[in-house]
């Protein structure tokens, strides 16, 4: 299932754009796969679509929401053994929008870009960064289409929505890994 969920991912990284890193320091002192980073800070903007039904509280707030990234982010970096509170600086800003279906208590995909910015350990140089332009979520062949038709279902809700926190989290931690030479 693993290699599943990475093909899908890798496909999710290739159609975001995640080639155009800038490097400001030359030669960069990343390395794939090696560099240690650690997750100096996290923003996020949650946004809601239309349908929103505001008496409904399942659902997660900006700060959970925000936790819930850094959490998953952490654990990513950790599994990828690139995990080290001195190591390189990550900020991540992120603007998530959360879309509902009619009647606000089931979700449709949600929508997302995020920019991510490496600092030196010293925590004031900018090493690279990039942008991810408006993206959703996309999962490994048979997983995608059992989401679809949870969604297609309106069933696909508040209980559902870390899967896709996961999912994108676990793809900043790949496209981190990537950096450097």
């Amino acid at each position: 299932m693993k290699k599943i969920i990475f093909i899908g991912l890798v496909a999710l990284i290739s159609f975001s754009g995640c080639s155009r890193v800038t490097y400001t320091v030359e030669p960069t002192p990343l390395k794939k796969e090696s560099s240690k980073y650690y997750l100096k800070d996290l923003q996020l903007t949650l946004n809601h679509g239309v349908f929103r039904n505001s008496e409904n509280n399942t659902f997660c707030e900006e700060k959970c929401l925000q936790e819930e990234f850094k959490n998953y982010i952490q654990e990513y970096l950790r599994e990828k053994q690139i995990y080290d509170v001195g190591g390189y600086g990550l900020v991540v800003k992120m603007d998530y929008t959360r879309h509902y279906h009619l009647g606000g208590n089931s979700l449709n995909k949600p929508a997302f870009f995020y920019s991510v910015e490496v600092y030196a350990k010293d925590n004031k140089t900018l090493l690279a960064h990039y942008k991810i332009p408006n993206s959703t979520t996309k999962y490994a062949y048979l997983e995608e289409l059992l989401v679809d038709t949870k969604v297609l279902l309106f069933q696909w809700d508040a209980e559902d929505e870390p899967k896709d926190i996961a999912l994108i989290s676990e793809v900043i931690v790949r496209e981190i890994s990537k950096l450097g030479d």
